[in-house]
């Protein structure tokens, strides 16, 4: 079974097979990609329908002037830092270089750094380095 993932690819896919263009409607639909007025135009101008049809079936599947196309947004993957950034550490020049390592990677100033998890490191390096 195919999966799709906008408005093109159905369209694409219903031309190169000969589906109807009732077809790629539904297809949208079961795929959940939201349709605008202008895909219906582009549908019936390829297909070759009178204007219209584009009024009828934007009744018949709830898509309205205003509908736009969401924007698909990036999953942002969460990282999951450890309970212990410095764990089995024990002479002086390694836990140096993890710190360094991980302040590379958390600072606050440096684009996704994490002001937070950086704090906690920060502070855990203290610790630990008082004690080594």
């Amino acid at each position: 079974m195919w999966r799709f993932n906008n408005f093109e690819e159905v369209l694409e896919a219903a031309l190169e097979n000969g589906y109807k263009s009732i077809w790629i409607l539904y297809r949208c639909k079961e795929e959940k990609i939201h349709l605008t007025i202008k895909d219906l135009y582009t549908i019936a101008k390829t297909y070759g329908h009178h204007p219209n049809w584009v009024k009828y079936k934007a009744e018949e599947f709830n898509i309205s002037k205003n509908a736009q196309r969401k924007a698909e947004k990036p999953k942002e993957k969460k990282t999951v830092y450890p309970f212990s950034f410095f764990e089995g550490i024990k002479n002086k020049a390694d836990l140096k270089k993890t710190y360094r390592k991980w302040a590379k990677e958390l600072h606050p100033d440096i684009s996704g750094g994490n002001e937070k998890e950086f704090m906690r490191m920060k502070k855990e390096y203290e610790q630990k380095k008082k004690y080594i």
